[in-house]
């Protein structure tokens, strides 16, 4: 029983962390130690340039990264599963002090 507490424990821990860490990746701005938000300001150039013999790698679109959507379905999977396993063993233990006592 021991080993199952710390099991969903360990769980716990890593998938705060995890939802800790997507969090703090998402945000653009920075929040100063009196708890004001900062502004970071980023400049960013693009050169055009037109050349006659193009690759193909020119028309096509560039994708977003989709790890952030697998990661982010992943965990919720997670949390899912971890959540049910839980309730399960909650109401197996109450049925059985509802049965001894």
């Amino acid at each position: 029983m021991r080993s199952l507490i710390v099991l969903l424990l360990l769980i716990l821990f890593f998938l705060t962390g995890l939802i800790a860490g997507m969090d703090r990746g998402s945000h653009d701005a920075d929040t100063g130690e009196d708890g004001t938000v900062e502004g970071t300001a980023t400049k960013e150039t693009i050169e055009i340039t037109t050349d006659k013999h193009k690759d193909k790698t020119h028309h096509e679109a560039i994708k977003p990264d989709a790890s952030d959507h697998f990661i982010q379905k992943a965990a919720s999977f997670l949390e899912a599963c971890v959540t049910g396993v839980y309730e399960g063993i909650v109401r197996i233990a109450y049925q059985l002090a509802n049965v001894f006592f």
